[in-house]
C-alpha cells in the first residue's frame, strides 16, 4: 500500500465578516485573494501559505474564541518593517525568545493573536 502524501496545509479561522477580514489580509498583510464565495468563505495566499476564513455558522458558532496563528518568516525584520506603515495593533515588537527564535505579536481585524517567529 502507497503511503499518502501531505503536499500542502491551510488554517480556517471563523470570522463574523469575511469581506472584511479579506480586506484586511490583502491590505495590511500582502496576502492575494485566491477565491471566495461572497460573505461566506475566501481563502488567501501569500508565497505559498494559505489561510481560509469562513463566517460562524450552527457548528462554529463561538465568536468569542480567539484563534493563533504563528507564521514562520525567515525575514522577520523585513516583515515587522513592512508592517510598520499599516494599521496593525501590535502586542509585542520583535523579542528575542529563552528558546532561540525571535518573534513579534499582533492582532488582526478580528482580535485574532498572530505571532511571527524567525
Amino acid at each position: 500500500m502507497n503511503k499518502a502524501t501531505i503536499i500542502a496545509s491551510a488554517s480556517r479561522i471563523f470570522v463574523e465578516n469575511v469581506e472584511e477580514t479579506l480586506n484586511f489580509y490583502i491590505n495590511e498583510l500582502g496576502f492575494e485573494l485566491i477565491n471566495k464565495v461572497p460573505n461566506l468563505y475566501g481563502m488567501v495566499q501569500r508565497d505559498d501559505f494559505q489561510i481560509h476564513f469562513a463566517v460562524f455558522n450552527d457548528h462554529f458558532p463561538n465568536k468569542n474564541q480567539v484563534q493563533h496563528l504563528l507564521f514562520w518568516i525567515p525575514e522577520i525584520d523585513a516583515f515587522f518593517e513592512e508592517l510598520q506603515s499599516k494599521s496593525i495593533k501590535f502586542i509585542e515588537p520583535i523579542t528575542q525568545r529563552i528558546y532561540g527564535n525571535r518573534e513579534f505579536v499582533f492582532e488582526d481585524n478580528n482580535g485574532n493573536i498572530i505571532t511571527i517567529c524567525d
